[in-house]
């Protein structure tokens, strides 16, 4: 696992460690797959109730991706409210001004060419497009020298602001949500994040 992996599994799960995801060397097969159906249960109730359909894609594009889980369902909530906030309701939904397109809201002035090219409307390869995207800023951030709580507020505000953006306001002592929408949204997400994650840890006995 990466340093990268690494950060995002650990940060804001208050001990938790990765259940969801890692090998259970010291467990039997048997007793590995009934503790993983325990939690894929709890996993799914500590989403809101729009993306718990979704649960398994977006853990599929965690494991894909090394993106925390929490993290996407944070941002497919802010984003789309995993659908429910849509032009027309719906995985394939736009955002009401033509530039975000379906669960993860993929920015056309960005990524115009990747739509284009690309079945959006797909649910997986939206979320999968979303944490790549989300993939993409960390390294751009650990590039400059971030780490930690600091590298995941940037590049959850430059995937709503832009990386450039992000980095201009940070180099100008400014916060990194700074022109962000709402002037919000990295700390928005991250409050989703910390308050899911931390409802399934607890629902585990381990917050």
């Amino acid at each position: 696992m990466t340093d990268k992996q690494k950060l995002l599994f650990g940060l804001g799960l208050l001990g938790l460690g990765v259940l969801l995801f890692m090998k259970r060397k010291e467990l039997s097969g048997l007793a590995s797959a009934a503790l993983d159906e325990v939690n894929d249960a709890v996993f799914r109730l500590s989403l809101p109730s729009r993306a718990q359909p979704y649960a398994d894609l977006i853990k599929r594009v965690s494991q894909e991706t090394g993106m925390d889980p929490w993290i996407i369902a944070a941002i497919g909530q802010r984003e789309s409210e995993w659908g429910a906030a849509l032009n027309p309701p719906g995985p394939a939904g736009t955002g009401d001004y033509g530039h975000g397109h379906g669960l993860m809201q993929i920015d056309d002035k960005t990524w115009g060419s990747w739509l284009a090219s690309h079945d959006w409307t797909s649910p997986y390869v939206n979320v999968r497009k979303g944490a790549d995207i989300l993939s993409s800023n960390m390294d751009y951030f650990a590039s400059r020298g971030l780490e930690g709580d600091e590298q995941v507020q940037a590049a959850l505000a430059a995937y709503n602001h832009g990386p450039g953006n992000v980095w201009a306001n940070i180099e100008a002592g400014l916060s990194p949500d700074t022109d962000t929408a709402g002037g919000d949204y990295a700390s928005d997400v991250w409050a989703r994040f910390q308050s899911w994650a931390g409802g399934f840890a607890a629902s585990l006995g381990l917050g």
